[in-house]
């Protein structure tokens, strides 16, 4: 066993049994490279990716490479997902050679953690028309120590490169109606066809990207940008990508009709996915909406949720058989199962004796009868269900993010409120409360990870990084919807707190934006700011929410200049790279065209109307309780209310148009 025996990260301790001499991220291992002048190579993955176990078992385990390695290297392995930061400086440093970014991420440093060189997924020896890795390491061995000076070129380039993305984009007031200038953008590159963006593969849910043409209908009544999400949400819901028995979406599709998947399950996916879907259920009450949000909290509650009430990270993408082995089928084994009923589950779900994917089968409804009897394959999916779960399961990293179960809690609570499935509620409540009572650093701030190990005789914790922006981000924003669908206090009391926390220790010193790091944090070369979308959110773009949120939540012009300066810091961007904004025009949709509706009175009819206001469909809702005799709402757009509604039918239509007009209400 190597160093990597006692880690936190489950990914980590999956190497902990190669020949190479890791390190985990420390200043040992730098300090072992300048003591041998040697370069370090680092290796950044994460538990639940396949072409990380493909490296990991034909290099890693392999005493020839390993031996090189351990002979010319310092070497560092990273979980991504443990240090956010360290993967995402060194990604960003791989991108400016021109090579697309991607897990496993291979980077080679200098003694001070400078880049020089990188790729991704490397063979062993030569194929696919890429070089071997052992070709690659004594390649670089020789270079770094017989021509120093092409090693000092490239630590120069990237170095300037690096300074550049620091900087961000040219300030640029940003317009009301830049939503519909941009949602005209995204709907050039949508797939027409099979739904999606890009057109081509792969492809990736593109969540904030599909929140934002579902708002752009919302505010306009563009029906090309309801079109391209409903297609979109059809042909997932439908798709390989999906899992049709147990719930729950893959990362990603291969290809660009959503059948290929790779398998991993990622929290954060799956979380941003029933947040969307029940934004479009509650507009458009398609039953397939509904079974899809049903069935994957099912799977987030079943088969992430810890002990703790808190959840885990991702579900592996292979097991024993290798990738998707756990997922798909064989026609002999569904024949044997389901008998003489086999005939009418497999027309509808794509098996055959030939496969549709290496021999096998992913079970997807893309082509099959719409009109098949849901209740009988309802009884057949629980049959094959059952008797999955008596094959080897995919590894679960357990491992508990605040960033990642803040976007789970939010996603409970929106599907709670628009199923009226209290019970998922109380899910939010109980993983918001793991977070406030056991993710805390002792000085009022949050901390990124901690793994629960639970033995026979007690449970030992260990504990990651501390927190990064993502972190409070996404539980600030979290605390605010459980506030805005609950209405305890106590969530707006712990938002503002955190809020206080990353003022002090995150904010970029001109006073817009925030760092991805702490300022008493482990420097790194650079300390990053991120403005654009990954595949979360981005924190500066959830902040400019919350703020535009609190702005019309207390109408604090505080909040509304934050929430303004924060949008206008990254808006120059939009004339080069939109794509990665769209997290940036959903918050600005909130703060320029937010509708505000306060309920008046307490009890009865004011309860209906609460909520009635609670579950309205439309983004940018803000519900504010106070206080009174009569029983009525009040619905505000800016600077103009309606008049006093004390019909709740008159409000649920209203609050349900799209391109809401104040003039449904009088007023």
């Amino acid at each position: 066993m190597n160093r990597l025996a006692n880690a936190l990260s489950p990914y980590l301790i999956q190497h902990a049994d190669n020949p190479v001499h890791w390190y985990e991220w420390c200043d040992a291992a730098f300090e072992e490279a300048r003591a041998e002048n040697k370069p370090v190579l680092l290796s950044v993955g994460y538990s639940s990716c396949h072409w990380c176990h493909v490296m990991a078992h034909e290099s890693f385990s392999d005493e020839e490479i390993a031996g090189v390695m351990n002979k010319h290297f310092v070497n560092i392995k990273v979980d991504r997902e443990e240090r956010p930061d360290v993967d995402a400086l060194y990604m960003r440093a791989l991108q400016l050679t021109g090579t697309g970014g991607g897990w496993p991420l291979t980077m080679f440093l200098t003694p001070k953690g400078e880049p020089f060189w990188g790729g991704t997924y490397f063979p062993p020896r030569e194929k696919f028309g890429r070089p071997g890795f052992i070709d690659v390491l004594y390649s670089i061995a020789r270079v770094y120590s017989g021509e120093p000076g092409k090693i000092a070129d490239a630590v120069d380039a990237m170095g300037e490169g690096l300074a550049k993305l620091t900087q961000p984009q040219p300030s640029s007031d940003i317009a009301p109606d830049e939503i519909l200038t941009q949602t005209r953008r995204f709907l050039e590159v949508t797939d027409n066809e099979h739904g999606g963006i890009p057109g081509g593969a792969p492809k990736f849910p593109q969540t904030q990207a599909m929140e934002l043409l579902w708002r752009g209908w919302r505010r306009t009544g563009d029906s090309a940008a309801r079109d391209a999400v409903l297609l979109a949400m059809e042909r997932m819901c439908s798709g390989g990508i999906y899992d049709h028995l147990g719930g729950g979406f893959y990362r990603y599709s291969t290809d660009r009709y959503w059948l290929v998947p790779h398998f991993e399950k990622m929290l954060y996916d799956n979380a941003l996915m029933i947040s969307l879907l029940s934004a479009v259920w509650q507009d458009t009450r398609v039953e397939l909406y509904r079974q899809r949000i049903e069935e994957s909290v099912g799977w987030l509650l079943r088969e992430m949720r810890l002990p703790s009430g808190a959840f885990a990270s991702s579900l592996d993408a292979d097991s024993s058989g290798g990738e998707g082995s756990f997922y798909v089928w064989r026609e002999e084994e569904i024949d044997a199962i389901l008998g003489d009923e086999s005939g009418v589950f497999k027309e509808t779900y794509d098996v055959s004796a030939r496969g549709n994917w290496e021999g096998v089968c992913i079970l997807n409804r893309l082509h099959g009868s719409k009109n098949a009897d849901e209740r009988l394959l309802s009884s057949l999916r629980a049959r094959l269900l059952t008797e999955r779960e008596k094959r080897e399961r995919p590894s679960r990293d357990d491992k508990i993010l605040s960033d990642w179960n803040g976007l789970a809690i939010t996603a409970l609570a929106r599907a709670s409120i628009a199923l009226d499935r209290p019970e998922w509620m109380d899910a939010a409540f109980d993983a918001f409360a793991f977070i406030v009572e056991n993710m805390h650093d002792g000085n009022g701030g949050l901390l990124h990870a901690r793994r629960i190990k639970t033995s026979a005789n007690m449970d030992e914790s260990s504990v990651g990084a501390m927190a990064f922006s993502t972190d409070y981000a996404e539980m600030i924003n979290a605390a605010l919807t459980l506030y805005q669908l609950s209405g305890g206090e106590k969530f707006l009391r712990r938002a503002l707190d955190w809020i206080g926390v990353l003022d002090r220790d995150y904010r970029v010193e001109d006073g817009a934006g925030y760092y991805d790091t702490s300022k008493s944090g482990e420097r790194l070369l650079l300390r990053l700011r991120t403005s654009e979308d990954g595949a979360q959110p981005c924190a500066n773009f959830v902040m400019a929410g919350v703020f535009a949120k609190l702005f019309h939540l207390t109408g604090e012009s505080d909040y509304g200049e934050r929430c303004a300066a924060l949008l206008a810091l990254d808006a120059g961007g939009l004339k080069t790279n939109f794509f990665s904004l769209a997290g940036l025009l959903c918050a600005a949709d909130d703060f320029f065209h937010s509708t505000r509706v306060a309920v008046h009175g307490s009890g009865g009819e004011s309860d209906v109307l609460l909520g009635i206001a609670r579950r309205a469909p439309g983004p940018g809702i803000v519900v504010v309780r106070s206080g009174g005799e009569t029983s009525e709402a009040v619905v505000c757009r800016g600077e103009r209310c309606s008049l006093p509604v004390r019909d709740g039918e008159l409000l649920r239509r209203g609050l349900s148009v799209p391109g809401m007009s104040l003039d449904v209400f009088g007023g």
